[in-house]
C-alpha cells in the first residue's frame, strides 16, 4: 500500500505577507501558485514538507485563530537556528528552545495566528 501523507491548508487573511513570512523563517519555497490575480491559493514547501496557503478573508481578526487548536510541529535537525529565523522575521516567542521528554522544540506563534513548533527527537 502507497504511503499517505497530510499537507496542511492554512487560511490567513493576506496570502502574500504570509508566503514572505515562511519564506523568511522557515526557508519555505513556493511549489505552486495558479495564474489568477491575487495569488490566491499558494503551495509551499519547507525542506519537502509541503502545506498550503489561501485567503479566506480581507481582515486580520476574522481568520486569526482564538485558542491553540492547531500546531504545527516543524521537524528540523537545526532547531536553534529555525526558531531564531522565525523570530527575526516577526515571530512571537510562546516558549523558548529547550529539551523536554526527548524532544529538542521551541514554539513561536506566526503573524497569522498558528503555532509553530521547531524540533526534533534527542534520544
Amino acid at each position: 500500500m502507497a504511503r499517505a501523507g497530510i499537507q496542511p491548508w492554512l487560511t490567513v487573511y493576506d496570502v502574500e505577507r504570509a508566503t514572505t513570512f515562511y519564506m523568511a523563517a522557515f526557508d519555505a519555497v513556493e511549489t505552486y501558485r495558479p495564474d489568477s490575480p491575487g495569488g490566491s491559493v499558494v503551495g509551499l514547501s519547507i525542506s519537502g514538507a509541503e502545506f498550503w496557503l489561501s485567503s479566506g478573508s480581507t481582515t486580520e481578526e476574522s481568520t486569526s485563530l482564538k485558542a491553540n487548536n492547531i500546531r504545527m510541529i516543524l521537524v528540523v535537525e537545526n532547531v536553534e537556528e529555525i526558531f531564531n529565523k522565525a523570530i527575526d522575521a516577526s515571530g512571537r516567542i510562546i516558549y523558548p528552545a529547550g529539551e523536554d521528554h526527548g524532544w529538542k522544540t521551541g514554539r513561536i506563534e506566526d503573524p497569522f495566528g498558528m503555532h509553530w513548533e521547531t524540533g526534533r527527537q534527542t534520544n
